[in-house]
C-alpha cells in the first residue's frame, strides 16, 4: 500500500483531524461539494411569507408563481498549505532500527503522516472558521494573500445598506444606567426583525465572554435569564472543546459564548467573535458551505477532484524532500439575508 496515494491520505485526514469549529459545524453544517471550480450562490429575493387563496372546485389551483431568487457563480479561491514530510524516512528504515514501540515502519510512517495531515486540515478549518465569522459579523468573505487587490479580494453578501441586518445600539451594555429592560427590548427588536425579514425566529444568541459578563451584570436581578442546568439543552462535544458554552436561556434563545481564537497572518491573536457584538441565530438558517473543485497532478496529467480536503504528496527533486499538501476551495454562503442579525456597539 502507497500511504501517500490521494485515497489513502484521505483517510488518514478523516481519522485525524479535529470536527468544524462551532460556527461553521452550528449554522452552515449543509455541505456541498462542486465537481467544478465555480460553485452557485443562491440568494433568495422572495421571503416566502405570503398565504394561498382557497380554490374553488372547478378553479383547478391558484398560481401562486416561483420562489424569485438569484444565482451568482464564483470561484473560490484555493487554500493549499504545505509541509515537509518525515514519514518517508520511517519507511527508509529497517524493522531493526524501529525502536520505542512495537510498530512496524509503515506503521509509525502512516501515523506520523496523518499527523501532519491533521495539523494542515487543522488549519484550514481556522481559516474557515474565519471566513463563517466575517460572513456573519461583517456581511462578506475577504480573502487575503498574494494576488488580491481591493477589486478582487471579497464575497459581500449585503450589497445595500437596506440588506444589512444590523442594529446598532444606542444603550450599551456596558453602561450602568442601562437596565435590563432596555437590553431584552434590543433584542426583542432584532428577534422580530429576522421573524419579518426571513420567517425565522432565532434560537441561539451568540457573544463573547466579555460581553456576557456585561450583560449578565445588567440582568443579574432580572428573572428572565435562567441558569438552571436542568432546563439547558448542552452543546455537543465537538462545539464545547473548540470553546463554546451554553450559559443559559433567554425566553427561547440559547444563551452561547464562544471564545474561540485564531492567530491572524500578521501574527496577532484575534476572536471570531468580537467583543462588544452579539450574533442572534438559528441552526436551521438557510446556508451552505460549499467547495470548488480542485486541480491536482496524476500520472503527468491534471486532474479536477471534487472534495472538502484534497491532500496530495509529491517529491522536490532539488531537495529530495518529500512534501504533503491539503487543498479546497471553500466558501461560506448566506442564502437569506434575514436569518441573521447582529447587535453591535454594545461595549
Amino acid at each position: 500500500m502507497n500511504i501517500f496515494d490521494t485515497t489513502v491520505m484521505l483517510e488518514a485526514i478523516q481519522n485525524e483531524a479535529l470536527p468544524p469549529l462551532f460556527l461553521k459545524g452550528r449554522y452552515f453544517s449543509n455541505v456541498d461539494k462542486f465537481d467544478t471550480h465555480q460553485v452557485a450562490i443562491d440568494r433568495v429575493l422572495d421571503r416566502g411569507l405570503r398565504v394561498v387563496p382557497h380554490s374553488h372546485a372547478s378553479s383547478g389551483g391558484a398560481n401562486i408563481g416561483v420562489q424569485g431568487y438569484e444565482t451568482a457563480f464564483y470561484m473560490p479561491p484555493e487554500l493549499a498549505p504545505k509541509i515537509p514530510t518525515s514519514a518517508q524516512a520511517y519507511l527508509d528504515r529497517t524493522a531493526g532500527e524501529a525502536i520505542g514501540g512495537s510498530l512496524s515502519p509503515e506503521e509509525r510512517a502512516a501515523k506520523k503522516l496523518g499527523q501532519d495531515l491533521a495539523r494542515l486540515s487543522d488549519s484550514i478549518s481556522r481559516t474557515e472558521e474565519k471566513m463563517v465569522a466575517e460572513a456573519l459579523f461583517n456581511g462578506e468573505v475577504t480573502f487575503t494573500g498574494e494576488g488580491f487587490a481591493p477589486s478582487n479580494n471579497k464575497v459581500v453578501f449585503w450589497a445595500e445598506d437596506a440588506q444589512k441586518p444590523v442594529t446598532e445600539v444606542t444603550k450599551k451594555w456596558s453602561t450602568n444606567t442601562t437596565t435590563a429592560d432596555a437590553i431584552l427590548g434590543q433584542i426583542d427588536d432584532a428577534s422580530l426583525t429576522m421573524v419579518k425579514a426571513g420567517g425565522i425566529a432565532p434560537s441561539d444568541i451568540v457573544m463573547s465572554s466579555k460581553t456576557y459578563n456585561q450583560f449578565l451584570a445588567r440582568l443579574a436581578k432580572a428573572t428572565d435569564l435562567n441558569t438552571d442546568v436542568a432546563n439547558i439543552t448542552p452543546l455537543s462535544v465537538d462545539q464545547a472543546d473548540a470553546g463554546a458554552r451554553i450559559r443559559g436561556v433567554l425566553g427561547a434563545l440559547n444563551v452561547i459564548t464562544y471564545d474561540g481564537v485564531f492567530e491572524d497572518l500578521d501574527g496577532t491573536v484575534k476572536q471570531f467573535v468580537p467583543d462588544g457584538c452579539a450574533l442572534l441565530a438559528n441552526s436551521r438558517a438557510k446556508t451552505m458551505f460549499a467547495y470548488g473543485a480542485v486541480d491536482t497532478a496524476q500520472n503527468g496529467q491534471v486532474v479536477i477532484v471534487a472534495g472538502e480536503r484534497v491532500p496530495v504528496s509529491y517529491v522536490v527533486q532539488e531537495t529530495a524532500q518529500r512534501v504533503v499538501q491539503v487543498k479546497c476551495r471553500p466558501l461560506p454562503i448566506i442564502g437569506r439575508y434575514g436569518d441573521f442579525h447582529v447587535l453591535k456597539n454594545l461595549l
